[in-house]
């Protein structure tokens, strides 16, 4: 059912050479997989199964979470390249239980993108 008075969807694409960036060291990470998706951002707690899949049925999401619109908005204002990225461990949808390790893995490899992003940024 749609809402009229709901707030329009808004979309912050990835800049291009973060994504290459991103993409270019995938191989380097290896407490999972490095996956190009959308993620569905919002201000609201998404923890029913059936609402998560209809975001990925009708946006395409690959994972919902509460910071990432949020960033690239900002971002997008100020003209400031920008990328989401998430290691996802535990959630409502794999049953898994939280692992600590998960954010000094995700700080490790955003560190690597960023190296490679101003890599590439100086060669052109």
């Amino acid at each position: 059912m749609e809402q009229p008075n709901a707030p329009p969807i808004h979309r912050f694409p990835a800049d291009k050479g973060l994504l290459a960036a991103a993409m270019s060291v995938g191989d380097r990470y290896h407490k999972g997989r490095v996956v190009e998706g959308v993620l569905g951002s919002s201000d609201t707690w998404n923890s029913e199964i059936d609402r998560i899949q209809r975001f990925h049925d009708a946006f395409g999401t690959s994972a919902e979470e509460m910071e990432t619109a949020s960033a690239a908005q900002i971002a997008a204002a100020f003209r400031v390249p920008f990328l989401g990225i998430r290691v996802l461990s535990n959630n409502v949808t794999n049953d898994s239980a939280y692992d600590n390790r998960t954010a000094a893995a995700c700080q490790q490899y955003v560190l690597d993108v960023i190296r490679q992003y101003v890599r590439s940024s100086s060669t052109h």
